[in-house]
């Protein structure tokens, strides 16, 4: 029984330092004021819309259907009638899938603004998503989406009141 005290110390000597050197967090989920999908044979696409400190902070969320996908380098451009967004990464490291950017949304405005995206003089019926990149085999694509933004005012509306 003597020489089995050792073992047994050590065994609980390593689960204690285990149990209390163990990282506990949380993956940070994706959760946006709202959102719309769109799917390519490549990407999961998501427009989402973020309210961020009485702001609104629109952009993309890419998620490659090809687990093994080895990305060296990628950009986006979001293009609506009156400005848009762009994001480049030319040396991607660490590609996990997935690829999300926000920026403030400079054309958003409030519903009742005359300028914004939500203002009838500026009235847009489509947001255009332009994505080219390129894979480590050298290969390099492109897609291309268009979001339906016909019932997107309402529905953000409703969202934040």
């Amino acid at each position: 029984m003597k020489q089995f005290i050792p073992f047994i110390l050590i065994a609980a000597i390593v689960g204690g330092i285990m149990f209390f050197m163990n990282d506990d967090y949380e993956i940070e989920e994706f959760e946006p004021t709202m959102s719309m999908e769109q799917h390519t044979r490549t990407w999961d696409i998501s427009l989402f819309v973020e309210e961020v400190d009485d702001d609104l902070e629109i952009g993309l969320k890419l998620d490659a259907k090809d687990e093994e996908m080895e990305l060296e380098a990628i950009e986006f451009f979001l293009i609506s009638m009156s400005e848009g967004i762009f994001y480049q990464d030319l040396e991607v490291e660490n590609f996990d899938g997935t690829i999300q950017y926000a920026e403030l949304c400079t054309f958003c405005g409030e519903e009742d603004e005359e300028d914004g995206l939500f203002s009838y003089s500026h009235y847009m019926p489509y947001l255009s998503v332009v994505i080219n990149w390129r894979e480590a085999h050298g290969f390099i694509q492109t897609d291309y989406v268009d979001f339906d933004m016909f019932n997107f005012r309402e529905r953000l509306h409703g969202e934040l009141e």
